[in-house]
């Protein structure tokens, strides 16, 4: 095939790639850790307390900046540890790990979190304990 048939006009460019700089995510794990990405950090500021809300039906959570705060994150790594979350979430019937896709929300005044399940890492397979060699009888 030769370039001078090659019709440009019906290329189109590739979408965006998503990013962990720019999509602002917050994910949990069978541990209980829930975690924030580097870009909600960022878009969080300097505010680590909130209060937050779950929703049984629609895998959405909540976290208000102005209520009494139920959740701590860590100021250096943007983690809290809930056990009793993951298990609740786990007895509803989502699969951990959890991705939850963040945005603002003005009139709630809160961060609204929106389930993306993920799905579990690869097992491993258990690694064989090494046999003791007998030394032998002289």
């Amino acid at each position: 095939m030769q370039l001078s048939k090659i019709d440009l006009s019906s290329f189109h460019d590739f979408p965006p790639q998503p990013s962990a700089h720019t999509d602002l995510c917050l994910s949990l794990n069978a541990k209980g850790e829930l975690s924030m990405n580097t870009a909600l950090r960022r878009a969080m500021g300097e505010t680590r307390d909130f209060h937050g809300m779950y929703s049984d039906e629609k895998g959405q959570i909540l976290l208000y900046r102005n209520e009494t705060p139920n959740v701590h994150f860590s100021k250096s790594g943007g983690i809290s540890k809930n056990r009793a979350l993951a298990e609740t979430l786990e007895g509803l019937g989502f699969k951990l790990p959890l991705r939850y896709d963040v945005e603002w929300v003005e009139e709630l005044q809160a961060w609204l979190g929106i389930c993306q399940e993920m799905d579990p890492p690869p097992a491993v397979p258990a690694l064989e304990k090494p046999r003791r060699r007998r030394k032998k009888e002289a």
